[in-house]
């Protein structure tokens, strides 16, 4: 494994353990060192996303990353939620197709973030489709559960 992945691994480790502050400053020694890793930029733009809410620098994380290596498939399903809780619908539906192209990206969440981005835009029929689609191709029984949940909701939406 080289040197960035390991780091990568250490990278995860310390935010699944909630040391957010010396995660981040590892992402930032490591990006002067490679700033061209797509996965670096990914995590980057992931971590600026969920943790700190800076959605613009997030947004750029992920172009570098999309420029760096457009096929991490932890890439999309990120970037997608970035692009669609900013209500960038058109780029939403670029990413979330480029997506289903590549390999090994999880389509039960690409799925779902087209029951997302239709839910937000009230197209009840095709939230319901793509909720559905989530469910199908999910293979954990409680994601299945809650693509189902959601399907429910967008139906129950449908006769208001």
């Amino acid at each position: 494994m080289e040197a960035i992945e390991i780091r990568l691994v250490v990278v995860k480790e310390l935010l699944k353990s909630g040391r957010l502050e010396e995660a981040f400053a590892e992402i930032n020694l490591l990006l002067q060192r490679f700033p061209e890793s797509g996965r670096l930029q990914a995590l980057h733009g992931q971590v600026l996303f969920r943790y700190f809410g800076h959605f613009e620098q997030a947004e750029e994380a992920f172009r570098k990353a999309m420029r760096a290596d457009g096929d991490d498939p932890a890439l999309y399903p990120e970037y997608a939620a970035l692009l669609l809780q900013g209500g960038k619908y058109t780029e939403v539906v670029a990413v979330l197709n480029r997506a289903m192209e590549v390999p090994l990206v999880p389509k039960e969440k690409i799925f779902a973030l087209f029951g997302q981005l239709y839910e937000r835009q009230q197209n009840w029929e095709e939230a319901i489709e793509y909720y559905s689609k989530a469910a199908l191709f999910t293979l954990d029984n409680e994601e299945m559960e809650k693509f189902l949940i959601d399907r429910q909701r967008v139906a129950r939406k449908k006769t208001l």
